[in-house]
C-alpha cells in the first residue's frame, strides 16, 4: 500500500518526465535552432559612453535628415550624427561625426542639438561644429526598441536584465519552448518572441517638420522629434511626450503627456498645430497652448506607414503598404483641412513605395521608395498625377528637405542635392555616397 507521501513523490516525478503535466494541447520542450542572439550593451556602459564629437567618419547606413544653419545633419542609424557643411551646396563638406550610441532622431533649436540615444534624450551644445559637448541627459524618457536584426533567422530570448539590445550575431541558440500542439507551425520561445514577429524595419527611418515654421532649422517628414516655440514634442507609438526648453540647454519632461489610441510615428509642425501620421491616419493637435496639445480632430485609413506634410489649407500624406506597414496599397493621399476640426480627403494616387515627402509653395516631392524621387506640380489637387515635372529614378529614396530652392534628399546610397531654381531644368548639385 502506498503512503501519502509516496504517491505524491510519484506525481512530482511523472512531472519531471512529462513535457508539460496536465494538459494535451500543449508542451514544454528545447529545440537547438540558429538564430539572432542579442548582443547587450548595459545601462551603466551607455551612460558612461564619451558622446559628443568624433573625426569624420564615411556615411554607413543613412537615416534621418535635419537642416540647420547652412549645416545638414544626416543620422547614422544606431551609431550617432554626421555633420555636413553646406555652406556650398554644390561642394558639401563633411566634417565630423556626434558619437551617439543608439541614435535616430534628432531635433534643433539655438544651437543645442536633442537626440535619442536609445532610451535617454540627450542635450548637446553645437555652437562650434568641430567641437559638440553634451549638455545634459534625461535618462528613461523614451520606450526600448530592438534593433533591426535578420529576418531568415528567429531572435533568441532576450533579457533585459543584461542591458540594451544594440545588435545581433547569428549563432546556435538551445532554448526552452511552448509547442502548440493543434497548430505545428505555431510555437514561441519561453520569455521571447515568435519567429516570424518583427519588430523593426531593416531600413527604420523617421522624420517630420515644418519647413516655413523656421528658415534655418527644418526636419525631414519622417520625423519623431519637433521643436515648436520654447517646447520639444517627441513620440513613441502611442504618445506624445513634452518637454520644456525654456532653459534651452536643460530640457525638462512635463506632465503633459498627450495619449493617442493609434499607432503613430512621424510629426510635422504647421499654422500652430501638430499633424500626427500614424498607421492608422492623420491626428491634428492645437497648438495654442503650446505646453499642452490639444486634439481637434482625424481621419482614418487603411493600416499604412504615414508620413504627412501640409501646406495652405491641403495636407499631403503617404501610404506604404508592406513589411510592418500592413496594407497592399502604396499612395498618396490629398486632404482637404480649410476646417481642421473636419479634415476631409480630396483624392488618392497610386505610389509604388513612398516614404518621406516635401512642399514648397505648389512644388511636391515625394520620395518612392525603390521607383526614385517624384516632383509634382500641385496647384491642381484633382491632376497630381497628370503634372508630374521630373522623375529621377534608380534611386532607392527616404527623405527630403526643400528649402531656398535646394532639394536634400537622402537615399539608401547617400545624400544628394538638386538645385531646382529651374523647374524645367532641374540639377544634380552633389553626391555624398556610402563610404565617403
Amino acid at each position: 500500500m502506498k503512503t501519502k507521501n509516496g504517491i505524491i513523490f510519484l506525481i512530482l516525478a511523472a512531472m519531471l518526465i512529462l513535457p508539460e503535466f496536465g494538459c494535451t494541447d500543449k508542451v514544454i520542450t528545447k529545440r537547438k535552432f540558429t538564430g539572432n542572439i542579442p548582443v547587450y550593451m548595459t545601462y551603466e556602459t551607455l551612460r558612461s559612453y564619451p558622446v559628443g564629437s568624433a573625426e569624420a567618419s564615411e556615411i554607413g547606413t543613412p537615416g534621418k535628415l535635419f537642416f540647420y544653419n547652412n549645416y545638414i545633419f544626416v543620422n547614422e542609424v544606431f551609431k550617432g550624427i554626421h555633420i555636413i557643411n553646406n555652406t556650398d551646396p554644390s561642394n558639401p563638406q563633411n566634417i565630423g561625426f556626434i558619437d551617439i550610441p543608439g541614435n535616430v532622431d534628432m531635433a534643433v533649436k539655438n544651437n543645442v542639438l536633442y537626440a535619442d540615444s536609445y532610451v535617454d534624450l540627450l542635450a548637446f551644445d553645437i555652437s562650434d561644429m568641430n567641437n559638440v559637448s553634451l549638455l545634459t541627459r534625461i535618462n528613461d524618457v523614451f520606450t526600448y526598441e530592438i534593433p533591426p536584426y535578420d529576418p531568415n533567422f528567429p531572435v533568441a530570448t532576450i533579457d533585459p536584465s543584461q542591458g540594451l539590445v544594440t545588435g545581433y550575431t547569428i549563432g546556435e541558440v538551445e532554448e526552452r519552448f511552448i509547442e502548440d500542439n493543434t497548430n505545428s507551425d505555431n510555437w514561441t520561445l519561453f520569455g521571447g518572441m515568435k519567429d516570424d514577429v518583427s519588430l523593426a524595419e531593416t531600413n527604420s527611418f523617421s522624420g517630420g517638420g515644418d519647413g516655413k515654421a523656421s528658415s534655418v532649422a527644418i526636419a525631414g517628414s519622417l520625423a519623431r522629434f519637433m521643436v515648436y516655440q520654447d517646447y520639444l514634442y517627441t513620440i513613441n507609438e502611442q504618445e506624445i511626450f513634452v518637454f520644456d526648453l525654456s532653459n534651452n540647454s536643460a530640457p525638462v519632461k512635463t506632465s503633459n503627456t498627450v495619449s493617442t489610441w493609434w499607432d503613430i510615428e512621424t510629426l510635422f509642425s504647421y499654422n500652430n498645430h501638430l499633424f500626427v501620421g500614424s498607421r492608422n491616419g492623420m491626428l491634428i493637435y492645437s497648438l495654442a497652448q503650446a505646453s499642452n496639445p490639444t486634439y481637434v480632430s482625424s481621419i482614418s485609413h487603411l493600416e499604412s506607414c504615414d508620413p504627412v506634410v501640409v501646406q495652405g489649407n491641403t495636407a499631403f500624406v503617404t501610404l506604404r503598404a508592406g513589411n510592418d506597414c500592413g496594407n497592399t496599397l502604396s499612395q498618396l493621399d490629398v486632404i482637404d483641412i480649410t476646417n481642421y476640426s473636419n479634415p476631409q480627403l480630396l483624392t488618392s494616387y497610386a505610389m509604388t513605395e513612398p516614404y518621406g515627402l516635401g512642399i514648397d509653395d505648389e512644388v511636391l516631392f515625394i520620395c518612392d521608395g525603390s521607383a526614385g524621387l517624384k516632383i509634382y506640380n500641385v496647384s491642381d489637387l484633382y491632376s497630381i498625377n497628370q503634372n508630374m515635372i521630373a522623375h529621377f529614378p534608380n534611386i532607392n529614396t527616404f527623405d527630403v528637405i526643400p528649402h531656398n530652392n535646394i532639394l536634400m534628399m537622402i537615399g539608401s546610397d547617400g545624400l544628394y542635392q538638386y538645385d531646382y531654381s529651374d523647374l524645367q531644368n532641374i540639377q544634380l548639385l552633389s553626391f555624398i555616397g556610402i563610404g565617403e
